[in-house]
């Protein structure tokens, strides 16, 4: 698809879905002008990535680096910088201060099996879904309530037959770690997507009705591809619309 196809595409597919959210996508840079205007974490201090919700409301993108990423997980799960904790004190803070998994055994395997994004570029990139780079995309989010889940996880199945098929995943991990999870599957042109902001440190930043859905490439473009007989032109989706008064908008 060219340009224009899937802006068109991605209009139509938003409309159907009734859909005025933030549209974030991840994006590997070597410069940060295209993407202006741009906002940045603080160099010192702890800011969680979801934080700059707002600014993706307003169509900013969020500037993170190795050397100022925000928070640790920021760093290591999208620049792929190291822990900012050695071991032992992430060990104490995730088992001991947080209480997240039953043993300490537990978070050391967490730890070793999970794996990490290498950026491409210098610059890792958060903000508006930008047609003209999606040669540096890694993912699209969505932020959705249930209304809104429904379709988007009937339409990531919609050319499987399997039920038990993960085209959607829906595990534990940092928010952050969650807007690019593909790295840890093989076959990453499988299209796939997950259902984040599970992560109750970031949960406090997003509206409480409301989830990230995020899809690796070949899944977006599967995703707007919305063909004649497609279900949000149907009865069901239609009954939905007309149930939340969303006809008109």
């Amino acid at each position: 698809m060219d340009a224009k196809e899937v802006q068109d595409r991605l209009k139509e597919f938003l409309g159907l879905l009734h859909y005025d959210r933030p549209i974030v996508a991840l994006y590997d840079a070597d410069e940060v002008e295209p993407f202006e205007p741009v906002v940045y974490p603080p160099e010192e201090g702890h800011a969680c990535v979801f934080s700059f919700y707002p600014a993706w409301e307003k169509d900013r993108t969020l500037v993170l680096t190795k050397e100022r990423s925000g928070c640790g997980g920021g760093g290591r799960y999208l620049c792929g910088a190291e822990p900012h904790l050695n071991r032992e004190d992430f060990v104490d803070f995730l088992y001991g201060d947080e209480g997240l998994k039953a043993s300490r055994e537990l978070v050391e395997e967490m730890m070793d099996d999970a794996k990490r994004r290498r950026p491409r570029e210098k610059y890792t990139l958060l903000g508006p879904f930008r047609v003209e780079h999606t040669d540096r995309m890694t993912s699209v989010t969505l932020f959705a309530d249930p209304d809104r889940l429904a379709p988007l996880i009937t339409g990531a199945h919609y050319y499987t037959v399997d039920p038990a098929d993960d085209v959607v995943i829906a595990t534990m991990g940092s928010g952050c770690s969650l807007l690019d999870p593909f790295v840890n599957y093989a076959d990453p042109d499988k299209p796939r997507a997950v259902l984040g902001s599970s992560d109750m440190a970031m949960r406090s930043y997003l509206p409480p009705c409301e989830m990230a859905f995020t899809m690796n490439m070949p899944m977006f473009y599967q995703m707007i591809d919305v063909d004649d007989n497609h279900f949000l032109r149907k009865g069901f989706w239609r009954g939905v619309v007309k149930a939340r008064g969303w006809e008109g908008e």
